[in-house]
Formats: C-alpha cells, sequence, structure tokens
C-alpha cells in the first residue's frame, strides 16, 4: 500500500460505464462509445481532493490523518471503506468540501448518479467558484440525460478558470456524442487541444469529426 504525499495529486480513473442514456437522441457509434470512458477535472485527470484546513478551523491532526487514510482506501479501490471515513469526516467537519468530492466521486465510479448530483451540489454550496465541482457536477447530468444543465455547468466552470481543460473537453464531448452539433464540438476540442496538447486522443477524434461534417455537407 502506498502513501499519498501531503501535497496535491492527481490520480488518473478510466471509467468504464456506458454513457448511453434513454433521453440521448441517439446512441454513440462503436467508435464514439471510446469517449464515454472520459470523465476528467483538473488536466483530464480524477482527484482526490485534500483537506483544507484554511478552509476548516480546528480540524485534529487525528482527523486529518483519518482523511489520509480514506484516500488510499480510495486508491486501493476500498470504496465501502473510503465512503464510510470521508462520511464520518462530513458529519464532523460538514463544511470541509474535500469529503464531500471525493464521495461524490466514490458515487460516480459506482454509477450512482442521482448521488452524486447531490454531493457535488452541496459541494457547490461550500466552494461555490471550484471549477472541478461545476465540472463533476457536469458529468452526473450528463449521464442523467440532462444535457441543458451539464452545458450550463462546464461553461460554468470555464467562467471560474478558462484555463480549466477538462471543461472544455467534456463540452466537446456533450456536443459530439450527445447533440450532434459538430461544429461546436470541434471548437471546444480544439481548445481543449491547446490547453493538453499532450493528449492525443483528440486528434483522433477531430479527424472522426471533420470526416462527419463532410459527409453531412
Amino acid at each position: 500500500m502506498k502513501c499519498i504525499p501531503l501535497s496535491i495529486k492527481f490520480l488518473i480513473f478510466v471509467f468504464t460505464f456506458s454513457l448511453v442514456s434513454a433521453c440521448a437522441s441517439k446512441a454513440p457509434s462503436k467508435k464514439q462509445q471510446a469517449r464515454s470512458s472520459v470523465v476528467s477535472a483538473a488536466s483530464g485527470n480524477a482527484s482526490f481532493t485534500r483537506p483544507s484546513v484554511k478552509s476548516v478551523s480546528n480540524v485534529s491532526e487525528n482527523d486529518k490523518k483519518k482523511y489520509e487514510l480514506a484516500l488510499i482506501y480510495l486508491q486501493d479501490g476500498e470504496l465501502l471503506l473510503a465512503d464510510k471515513a470521508l462520511l464520518e469526516i462530513s458529519r464532523k467537519y460538514p463544511s470541509m468540501v474535500g469529503p464531500i468530492i471525493n464521495r461524490g466521486i466514490i458515487a460516480m465510479k459506482e454509477g450512482r448518479w442521482e448521488v452524486a448530483e447531490k454531493l457535488f451540489l452541496n459541494a457547490q454550496i461550500h466552494s461555490p467558484s471550484n471549477p472541478e465541482v461545476f465540472n463533476y457536477l457536469g458529468v452526473t447530468y450528463r449521464q442523467q440525460g440532462k444535457f441543458g444543465d451539464a452545458k450550463r455547468v462546464y461553461l460554468q466552470a470555464i467562467k471560474q478558470d478558462e484555463k480549466f481543460a477538462s471543461a472544455y473537453l467534456n463540452l466537446g464531448i456533450l456536443f459530439d456524442m450527445y447533440l450532434s452539433e459538430y461544429e461546436l464540438a470541434k471548437k471546444y476540442y480544439l481548445e481543449y487541444q491547446a490547453l493538453a496538447p499532450e493528449d492525443p486522443k483528440v486528434k483522433t477524434w477531430l479527424l472522426d469529426i471533420d470526416q462527419r461534417l463532410q459527409a453531412r455537407n
């Protein structure tokens, strides 16, 4: 079991949930389904948020250690243990946003989208300018077929941080896979690519969109 450093660390997770929704205008093709695994936050990575001592006073050293242990459980895939530990911390420090976000991440990994939505809405109350929260919330809306709401909160994430790459990526996915607005999808993929040029997958997606736009014309 590896220890997590005290500094903020982003961890990559590949989610394998199907994004096909009964509310979608049409099901994605097999080629597009490769995109269905993308659930991203800062720099395309899902994160385990560290506790913020600045925003929550009187956090004991013992509780900080409990939080670190909860993140280790999360990293090791022990979701039940992680969720139990995070819930205990949230009850003791209800305004600490980190445990709330991480419980939302657990709910997403388990496909409990309505629960995840409620958790991120709660996190938003305590951290109203956090683009990461808006981005995760957009994913929960998208998964439930609430495409208008997803678009709104992704744009809100960009409003909070114009360089928040993952919001551009998720907007591209939304317009590409669910709304079939390929020009807008291309626009946001390109903006994401400019912010994250090391990510190779979007280049293929852009070629796919260009082919579909040519076929449409």
